[in-house]
């Protein structure tokens, strides 16, 4: 039970769990027809679940907050603005998601290469912003 109360594993495993769900999500709303590339374009899950486990951090901040004692209220108080702030940068990342999948995947005028490129690119961009809160959960 002390492994569940971890901010860091809370951080990882959480978020990870739903992008999993997400990717069987993208295949069962497709139908029965296999798995497909589009099925592994993960960064609008990757970032939503950074966002939900960074509104949790703040959460459990905010709660820590109202017990803690006086000279311990300054740091936390910088972590919640900290939190706040990537939050913040996280959502507008995933709008910049958003628009690359928007005129990536409606659109079959683009090349395999450049719908492999943009996939991969995005999702890459939402891992960084992913392990980038959980660096940051490690310093609060």
């Amino acid at each position: 039970m002390k492994l569940l109360a971890n901010d860091l594993v809370i951080a990882i495993v959480l978020p990870l769990t739903m992008v999993a769900i997400g990717a069987v999500g993208n295949k069962v709303i497709r139908g029965g027809q296999g798995w497909s590339l589009s099925d592994c374009y993960l960064g609008r899950e990757i970032a939503l679940a950074a966002i939900a486990a960074e509104v949790l951090h703040i959460l459990s901040l905010a709660k820590s907050l109202e017990s803690a004692k006086a000279q311990a209220v300054g740091p936390m108080v910088n972590g919640l603005i900290f939190t706040a702030v990537y939050g913040v940068i996280s959502f507008l990342v995933f709008l910049i998601i958003l628009g690359f999948h928007q005129g990536l995947l409606p659109s079959s005028s683009h090349s395999g290469r450049m719908r492999v490129l943009i996939g991969v690119g995005t999702t890459l961009l939402a891992v960084i912003l992913f392990f980038g809160f959980v660096l940051l959960v490690g310093r609060t």
